[in-house]
């Protein structure tokens, strides 16, 4: 009976320290995040049709990319939103800086 009690001991005892270590050190990108991109032609040079300029929020943490943003008219400009329009911008920043993002496909 003894051995019993202190193999679950044991068992519980490492359960507990394991739960309390950190799943993953802060990425050294993390925080949120402000990005200036500039008006600019559609079709690189061959079209009239001209995107907006735009200033988006990212919020960066463990190295994960989270965000909102909606399309609005007139004008089809695009902003950080979290209304019933947003939907949810997802990627990752990689070791390099570099980031991989995704919204709406």
């Amino acid at each position: 009976m003894s051995w019993n009690i202190r193999a679950c001991a044991a068992i519980v005892s490492l359960a507990l320290a394991s739960a309390a270590v950190p799943a993953r050190a802060s990425g050294p990108y993390d925080g949120t995040w402000i990005v200036d991109f500039p008006a600019s032609p559609i079709i690189g040079g061959t079209s009239e049709s001209v995107c907006p300029a735009l200033r988006l929020r990212a919020d960066i943490a463990d190295s994960k990319i989270s965000g909102s943003l909606a399309r609005f008219f007139p004008g089809n400009v695009v902003e950080n939103d979290q209304g019933h329009a947003a939907s949810p911008v997802t990627g990752i920043v990689h070791a390099d800086g570099s980031i991989e993002a995704y919204w709406l496909g």
